[in-house]
């Protein structure tokens, strides 16, 4: 059975590529590590840098904290992912 694509799936994949990046070389923390600091599982972590699910609100927010990422940085290239995934590239 083939697996159903998700429809954000680039811009899940865009954030766990960051947040892969600032963990491990920014503050080379393990999963279990970043799963302590942000209150959250570690299997959860790896899921989302995976690209397979996108953090809740929060859990977004504790791990930028964490990891020290300006989440504001990567906003335009993530809303433009977004805007891609949705075919209204352009549109505003």
């Amino acid at each position: 059975m083939k697996k159903k694509k998700d429809k954000h799936e680039g811009s899940q994949k865009m954030f766990g590529h960051i947040m892969r990046e600032y963990r491990r070389l920014g503050k080379n923390y393990s999963y279990e590590k970043l799963a302590e600091l942000t209150d959250t599982d570690a299997n959860n972590l790896s899921r989302i840098e995976r690209g397979e699910q996108f953090p809740e609100f929060v859990t977004l927010i504790e791990i930028c904290y964490v990891l020290e990422i300006d989440i504001t940085k990567y906003l335009p290239e993530l809303i433009e992912q977004i805007r891609k995934e949705k075919g209204t590239e352009g549109n505003e």
